[in-house]
């Protein structure tokens, strides 16, 4: 395996996965400090075509999936398109506060000009989400290819408004670095879910998918999420049964009442 082939070689476009992958261009943390101490962790990606861990497929609905921090533990959940084995989606939890020696730091490029003062960002922890799309024969994205091999989903980042302030990178370096808030977490607002809807979307390339990751919790050693598939996730409803002492006769009427949610919040 040639792990230098998933960064992008020249800066003519994104680099799509950066500090949340070693080698994903400046992914060992040099620019910060120059020590090469702390650096970046292996992604979800590499880790899988490593054999350091074997993703668990997920096909069925579910509510309330537990997802272990990576750093500290094999999990790596895996959604795959259906009738292309290549395309797929890879979930890790990065928790970027753990106990763990590596991925803590963003390679930070404010250290490298001396126009900007040297800091030290801590990447956003949170439910990492990896695009791969294994028919690509490298990492360049646009113009050499139609889309990327593997990228991050990055939470909240619109490429139409990339200047809204939702989004947390370095304007300087847009759009070549991938931005450090990029997990989805409930603690960033609007960033608690994956779906058609969100942005960025669940959808496959060129494809819908129908894929509603929600109910994204906040970030921590073990995070939860929903699971869904299909055009819409199943809203929560909130049943009032009758009471126990109630007699119903044959032909009576009877009152029901629920409350549904909409979990994802669009109309």
């Amino acid at each position: 395996l040639d792990t230098g082939t998933y960064y992008t070689p020249g800066d003519n476009n994104d680099h799509p996965l950066v500090d949340w992958c070693v080698m994903g261009y400046y992914g060992y943390n040099i620019m910060s400090y120059g020590t090469r101490q702390d650096p970046g962790h292996h992604c979800a990606w590499t880790k899988t075509q490593l054999g350091f861990v074997t993703p668990q497929v997920l096909s069925q609905s579910q509510r309330r999936i537990e997802i272990l921090e990576a750093e500290t533990n094999p999990v790596v959940y895996k959604i795959v398109r259906p009738g292309d084995s290549d395309e797929y989606f890879l979930l890790e939890n990065r928790n970027t506060v753990s106990s763990s020696k590596f991925d803590h730091l963003d390679s930070d490029f404010s250290a490298y000009w001396t126009w900007f003062t040297p800091g030290q960002n801590q990447k956003d922890p949170g439910l990492l989400v990896l695009h791969v799309d294994d028919d690509m024969p490298g990492n360049n994205g646009q113009p050499s290819y139609a889309h990327y091999m593997v990228t991050v989903e990055d939470a909240g980042y619109d490429p139409a408004t990339p200047w809204d302030g939702v989004s947390e990178f370095s304007r300087e370096w847009h759009p070549y670095e991938m931005r450090i808030g990029a997990p989805f977490a409930a603690e960033d607002p609007g960033q608690a879910s994956f779906t058609p809807n969100s942005v960025p979307s669940s959808d496959w390339y060129g494809l819908s998918s129908g894929i509603w990751i929600t109910n994204i919790s906040e970030s921590d050693s073990i995070m939860t999420f929903d699971l869904g598939f299909g055009n819409a996730w199943p809203a929560v409803v909130e049943h009032h049964p009758v009471s126990l002492d109630t007699v119903v006769s044959f032909g009576d009427s009877l009152l029901l009442s629920a409350v549904v949610v909409d979990e994802d919040g669009d109309p």
